[in-house]
């Protein structure tokens, strides 16, 4: 097992100064059997409770992506936050954040998978960002991550098809994309085989939005937002 993308990830991370309660699909319809759920389950983890002043922050920044208080939010960015590989500022961030209302959907998501900690004042989420992948089992932007617990695999993409198997927490590959209605399913393979669809809600590349925090003079802030490679 090594870290995804480990070796070229570290640079970039370090280029940032920073090198993940779980998100949980128990809400949703599609987590509501006791049928078995496979193996090769994925390593998962928040460290946000073993800081108590990252705690607090992280209460207070959640609560503001709720509200969606823009003003806020402002106060608990770095005056020097980093938005993008393009040199996208802190200005370019809160523009987008006013007129991108999937901008909001996706720090609600980031927030609720919990992070972890890159050394004593960095925080990154979410925590699937930097997950370990089994290198032998898929090519890196075949691998993606099952972000639910007894998340339903169904047979075709639909809401009431059959339920084949669940899956919590699994490392996937994705195989193909199809629209139903309002719905978005993804077709997945698991790395011993299984195949089936997912909805869309929880399957997470491990390169999409991660966001970057730090420790600055003993309080913490929102240092950078990124995606991609």
């Amino acid at each position: 097992m090594i870290g995804f993308r480990w070796a070229r990830l570290l640079p970039m991370a370090l280029l940032f100064f920073v090198v993940p309660d779980i998100y949980s699909a128990n809400e949703h319809e599609e987590t509501k059997t006791d049928r078995d759920v496979t193996e090769a389950t994925a390593c998962h983890v928040d460290e946000t409770h073993e800081d108590f002043s990252l705690k607090i922050f992280m209460g207070q920044f959640i609560e503001a992506v709720k509200s969606r208080d823009i003003k806020r939010i402002e106060r608990l960015l770095d005056t020097e936050f980093r938005y993008g590989f393009g040199g996208g500022d802190r200005d370019d961030f809160l523009a987008d954040m006013e007129q991108r209302r999937e901008l909001w959907e996706e720090l609600d998501t980031l927030l609720a998978l919990g992070g972890c900690f890159v050394g004593p004042d960095n925080f990154v989420v979410p925590y699937s960002f930097l997950l370990e992948i089994p290198e032998e089992s898929c090519a890196d932007f075949d691998c993606h991550v099952i972000v639910g617990n007894r998340v339903n695999v169904r047979v075709t993409p639909d809401i009431n098809s059959q339920i084949s198997f669940q899956l919590s927490y699994n490392i996937v590959r994705v195989e193909n994309r199809e629209k139903m209605g309002k719905n978005t399913w993804l077709g997945i393979a698991t790395l011993d085989g299984k195949k089936g669809y997912v909805h869309r809600k929880y399957v997470r590349h491990p390169l999409d939005y991660r966001m970057g925090f730090k420790r600055d003079h003993g309080a913490w802030i929102a240092e950078w937002l990124s995606s991609g490679d």
